[in-house]
């Protein structure tokens, strides 16, 4: 009987260790499942934000690119340029088709309010290279005026070999084409300077201010 009794309080003191142990599990889990509750809780509310700030984000880029087209066509609206001129900076340039000696091409752009090309600044050197090489144009510079080279405006020409052919200018005067030297600028097919005589006939350039719509 003794023995009996002492199995009961054995199997109870069992099944009490295995009960705590339970209870123990149960309210770890019950812990873990509150803090997954408030990390979840902590992500959405993160996500939220997130999504507003993307919203955010969405709107002031709209803004700018409309902002941006306002600009531009405002920019495209002020400045206007005549049938065939292309537009650059503030100006309009004129790529002539056809051929005519460096004093015929002046009188051509001053009776258009325009004037033979002048070259100042690497911008504007870049974009009449690009679209004038690999043919051959007169520009606005000279030194048939005064012996010294200078620009069509009569602004003196501060030289530049960078910006001419090897050798040149030369002053030749075995032309053959009459008197006088080569007192008179091309822009060269490689997108240099090159002086030849004033009366050679080839495309030309004139340039002018843009007039505002």
């Amino acid at each position: 009987m003794a023995d009996y009794y002492n199995e009961r309080e054995q199997d109870s003191s069992t099944l009490w260790i295995k009960d705590t142990k339970t209870w123990n599990r149960l309210w770890s889990v019950e812990q873990s499942v509150s803090n997954l509750s408030h990390v979840i809780q902590s992500l959405n509310t993160s996500l939220q934000h997130a999504q507003e700030t993307s919203k955010q984000v969405h709107q002031l880029q709209v803004a700018m690119d409309n902002n941006k087209n306002e600009l531009m066509s405002g920019s495209a609206e002020s400045m206007c340029c005549p049938p065939g001129w292309d537009e650059f900076g503030s100006s309009c340039y004129f790529f002539s088709r056809d051929s005519r000696s460096w004093n015929e091409s002046r009188v051509w752009c001053e009776k258009r309010n325009a004037h033979l090309l002048i070259l100042q600044d690497d911008k504007t050197w870049d974009f009449v290279t690009r679209r004038a090489v690999p043919l051959v144009y007169w520009v606005g510079l000279s030194d048939w005026r005064t012996g010294r080279w200078e620009w069509i405006n009569q602004t003196p020409y501060t030289m530049e070999r960078r910006r001419w052919e090897p050798g040149q200018p030369d002053s030749w005067t075995d032309h053959g084409l009459g008197p006088g030297d080569e007192d008179c600028a091309q822009l060269y097919y490689t997108g240099r300077l090159n002086d030849i005589h004033c009366s050679t006939a080839m495309r030309y350039i004139c340039q002018k201010h843009g007039t505002h719509a």
